[in-house]
Formats: structure tokens, sequence, C-alpha cells
């Protein structure tokens, strides 16, 4: 006479052994194919990618967090009070994550037949790479930015692109300027019709 567990465990097996014959074996290979090169993303995912990494920083969090409930700007104030203290690691690691993502985009849109349909978008992305530089460059001074980002251009003859050389902080303060200059003179207004 079989126990109950012995016959759940000749059961279980029996299961597990039809199951594994009789598994998918349809178009099997191609399946498993692993993935060679790199997927390409659209302007809107690149630009929703480079949004959603970006964040104020806990030293922002920790200035300002008195600030917004008083001035009635509750939506805007994302990062929960108890965040502190991370000296701005955080921002620093969003920002040079973020690089490859903006030149990604800038690369993506000069691609495009009418590069002018992405106007605003680039100007949108000046912008935000602009306000991401100066937030960093106030916390820590000097930093990598007219050459950091590069890495999609990364080749074994030209690996300098993987250690980038640190800029002077008036010089990234320049070009953050120069960048804003241009997001202002070439923004197209919508109409409000």
């Amino acid at each position: 006479m079989i126990n109950k567990r012995t016959y759940f465990l000749i059961l279980t097996a029996l299961v597990i052994l039809f199951g594994g014959a009789s598994s998918c074996t349809k178009n099997f290979k191609s399946i498993n194919t692993p993935l060679i090169g790199s997927p390409t993303a659209s302007v809107s995912q690149l630009y929703v990618a480079f949004v959603s990494n970006m964040t104020l920083g806990d030293q922002q969090v920790g200035n300002n967090s008195w600030v917004y409930p008083i001035t009635q700007l509750a939506p805007v104030y994302t990062k929960a009070d108890y965040s502190y203290g991370n000296d701005g690691d955080e921002y620093w690691s969003n920002f040079y994550h973020n690089l490859p993502n903006y030149e990604a985009m800038m690369q993506l849109i000069a691609q495009q037949p009418d590069t002018t349909i992405y106007t605003n978008v680039k100007c949108m992305m000046k912008v935000l790479k602009g306000y991401m530089a100066i937030k960093l460059s106030n916390f820590f001074g000097d930093m990598p930015y007219s050459a950091a980002g590069q890495s999609l251009n990364y080749s074994p003859s030209n690996d300098t692109v993987l250690t980038p050389a640190y800029d002077k902080q008036q010089s990234i303060y320049v070009s953050v300027l120069n960048d804003l200059q241009w997001a202002v003179n070439n923004f197209i207004s919508g109409s409000a019709e």
C-alpha cells in the first residue's frame, strides 16, 4: 500500500517528467538567440529617461524642504522629508547617467530629415542639462563636463571618452549660459489660440 506522501511524490515527478517532455520547442533557436548590438530608443523615450533620472539631490531637499509646504508648492515637492545626508552622491551619479541619454538624443535628432520639429525638445534638454550641471558644480566645483557623456563614441582607439578631463567651474558656467542663450533664442513659441 502506497502512503499519501509517496503517491504525491510520484505524481509530482510524473507531472514534471511529462511537462518537460512536452515543453515548447517551436522557434526555440530564434527565441533564445541573444540580441546583437544595442537597442534603439526614440527621442521621446530618451527624454522621459532623462527627466525621470533627474533629482534635486538630498542637499536641495535638506535646504528647501520647509519652503514648499509654506509656499503651496507641494505638488512639485516629490522627495520625502526623511531622505537627508548622501552629500550629493545621488545627484552626481544621476547626472552622469543622464549625459549619454542627452548625447544619444542629440545624435538621433541630428539624423532626422527635418530637425526643426525637434527645436523645442533641444531647448528643453539644454535647460535641463544646464540645471543639473549648475546644481552639481555648485556642490562639487570643478567636474567633467565638456567631454563627459561621450561613451556612445567609445572605440578601443578612443578610450579617453571613458575618463573625461575635469572642466573648471567657470568654463562650466560659461558653457551652460551659452546653451541657455541658445535655448532662449531658438525656442518656438506656440500660439494661445
